[in-house]
């Protein structure tokens, strides 16, 4: 779900699509012009490899590049790697790496900073890093531009993780030989991205510009773009109805005023169910000694009326799921898992009664999965398209 002003920028329609706008009106994009877009609270910080706040990776995005990207349609696209192979026993991933790369400080972009940010940042500091990078034995860098990733068995998933927000490629030059966690460009950051770091006031925004000197020439089109950060829902909403926002996206959307915002002219309010679309659900924890027995968690399963927390909770937006995984994300998506119907009789009937997910959950729009198929991601090394290529998370790249 997000809402777009049409006009205001009149590149902004044209440029949102792929990270927070869901089926904008397209027109020809044209250089110039400012974005400003709703955050719903401060950002925790502006190292996204440091931890999976989407406040952060909605500023970060579009100030760091990663090695591949997904397009919207979930397809993988080269982004710092033009290209890449992978060994015949899956166990080894050689990227060859853009050439003439530089850091918003003019510093050349290598596998060096690759290597760091990855080894020593990600894998080390973010919370999920241990976990998304833990086949991961270790990363060889032969040259400036070559990369090797040489993985401890055989993981389908790493080229997926490396198209994440937490796998951002930092500066080694600018973290090197100090605290990572205190580093000042936590919250100054320097990246390779299409935008440059202006300021972040804490309370009010976070303001970044264009990348006179970015690697994909040509791009990006906006001159800059300031996110305002306003926690109060009903302040966003009234901001939107007065043209001060341009674009309100999925995260902080304030269902409550859905109506209201489709009234307002110029204004485009859409729910698009596509591949990045995100379920909310309540896991449960199965250590512990009541809710681990399948009886009790199908009994909460019936015993929650899904529908009546979409109508009334999200106003509509979504549809109920059937489990974690979207509906939208075709590949991984079990067609013939069929919804727990919400009974208010007895439903803990024995070992015979009906099966059930042992989570509750609601499909929305808008959060990008880390997963994907387990197929042959190899791309062969020759001179590629990637400086014409979009990459899916950000608004001008």
């Amino acid at each position: 779900m997000s809402a777009v002003r049409a006009g205001t920028a009149t590149v902004a329609t044209a440029l949102v699509t792929l990270l927070l706008v869901c089926g904008a009106v397209a027109q020809e994009p044209k250089y110039g012009g400012t974005l400003i877009v709703a955050l719903a609270s401060n950002p925790p910080g502006l190292n996204p490899n440091l931890n999976y706040a989407t406040i952060t990776h909605l500023v970060t995005g579009q100030i760091f590049n990663s090695l591949v990207a997904y397009d919207y349609d979930m397809k993988m696209l080269p982004e710092l790697a033009r290209c890449w192979t992978i060994s015949p026993d899956n166990l080894t991933i050689t990227f060859s790496l853009e050439p003439n790369v530089r850091f918003h400080d003019g510093k050349p972009l290598t596998s060096a900073d690759v290597k760091f940010s990855i080894e020593e940042v990600a894998k080390k500091h973010h919370p999920l890093g241990p976990k998304v990078f833990g086949f991961l034995d270790r990363i060889d860098t032969p040259d400036p531009l070559t990369a090797v990733f040489r993985m401890k068995q055989p993981y389908p998933p790493m080229l997926s993780f490396l198209a994440g927000w937490y796998a951002s490629i930092l500066p080694k030059h600018v973290y090197e030989g100090g605290d990572i966690l205190t580093n000042p460009a936590n919250l100054k950051p320097v990246g390779s991205g299409p935008f440059v770091f202006k300021e972040y006031v804490s309370g009010s925004h976070v303001t970044v510009e264009k990348n006179p000197n970015y690697w994909r020439k040509g791009r990006p089109y906006l001159d800059r773009i300031v996110f305002k950060i306003a926690p109060d829902e009903n302040a966003r909403v009234i901001a939107i109805e007065r043209g001060e926002l341009d674009l309100q996206g999925y995260y902080g959307f304030p269902f409550s005023a859905l109506a209201r915002l489709q009234r307002v002219p110029g204004l485009k309010v859409e729910f698009d169910p596509n591949p990045f679309a995100s379920a909310l659900w309540a896991p449960i924890n199965l250590r512990n000694p009541i809710l681990s027995k399948v009886e009790v968690r199908r009994a909460l399963a019936h015993a929650i009326n899904k529908e009546d927390i979409l109508q009334k909770a999200m106003f509509g937006s979504g549809k109920v799921a059937v489990s974690p995984i979207p509906s939208s994300l075709g590949w991984a998506h079990n067609p013939k898992v069929k919804p727990t119907a919400c009974s208010t009789g007895p439903v803990i009937r024995g070992p015979r009664m009906a099966s059930a997910s042992s989570s509750t959950s609601i499909s929305t729009g808008g959060a990008r999965p880390i997963a994907r198929p387990p197929r042959s991601c190899a791309r062969t090394c020759a001179p590629s398209a990637s400086t014409s290529t979009s990459a899916g998370r950000r608004w001008a790249a």
